[in-house]
């Protein structure tokens, strides 16, 4: 994969722009113009059926998950939408409550944790839905490599957030 360049704007190949997420430097947001293009870019020709996985999963894993979901690629372009919070103070410490797939498990997240716990259950859900979807063999093989790259993302992240963050997402994901 291409790294992005250390800058503090990009525009990636569907000619999105995004701006640097302010506690990640990794991590670029999409502008408000460019979203129309993100989901189209990196989920398949089925983007609608990927954000309505999205919204799906986020009603039975976040609690009060509704409301406005940042589009987000990582500087490795690994693609993922997140709940937007408002940044006070030191960001690392908002938390949401999350719970696996299963809801049987809950943890407290960070919304760009919970952004990408989120995206890769939706990801698995289009898995599932292939000959549904009719997805072609490239295209799920995209879902594929897209779901482990989410999940060793997510793994990454969550160790640099700290021990907490660590353990809760391996959790949710275990």
């Amino acid at each position: 994969m291409t790294r992005l360049a250390e800058t503090e704007t990009y525009t990636d190949r569907a000619k999105n722009r995004y701006h640097k997420h302010p506690l990640y430097n990794a991590i670029w947001v999409a502008d408000a113009e460019q979203r129309m293009n993100f989901l189209p870019a990196y989920f398949t020709h089925q983007y609608l059926a990927f954000e309505r996985a999205v919204f799906h999963m986020a009603d039975g894993t976040i609690e009060d998950s509704h409301g406005y979901w940042e589009y987000a690629l990582t500087a490795d372009g690994i693609p993922f939408v997140y709940p937007a919070y408002k940044v006070i103070g030191d960001d690392l410490s908002i938390r949401m409550s999350v719970s696996n797939a299963f809801g049987d498990n809950t943890q407290e997240l960070h919304p760009v944790l919970a952004g990408i716990h989120t995206t890769m259950l939706a990801v698995l859900a289009m898995m599932h839905a292939v000959d549904k979807l009719q997805l072609s063999d490239e295209e799920e093989s995209l879902l594929h490599d897209r779901y482990h790259q989410l999940r060793n993302l997510g793994l990454k992240l969550a160790k640099a957030s700290g021990e907490d963050q660590s353990r809760a997402f391996f959790v949710l994901i275990d």
